[in-house]
């Protein structure tokens, strides 16, 4: 019996280079996207609790908004006036 094929390995937050995020925080009226580090990012996200460790920059770099109750993180290059 041959072995099955191997499967890619997914890309580890790690591993993802996104050149610059966003964010705009929840509950003002008319809050503005704004610059932000990588390491805020992963502190208010993955360290916080909300999401998973490692997939938070995985999931910037294929174009999604990563949501927490205070603040929505996204890459630069989509629609910033979504």
């Amino acid at each position: 019996m041959s072995k099955p094929a191997a499967r890619p390995n997914k890309p580890k937050s790690t591993d993802v280079i996104v050149p610059v995020i966003l964010r705009r925080s929840r509950g003002e009226a008319e809050a503005q996207w704004k610059e932000t580090t990588e390491a805020e990012c992963i502190r208010h996200t993955e360290e916080s609790g909300y999401w998973k460790s490692g997939t938070v920059l995985a999931m910037l770099a294929e174009g999604l908004t990563v949501s927490t109750p205070w603040a929505d993180y996204k890459a630069k290059g989509e629609s910033i006036n979504a």
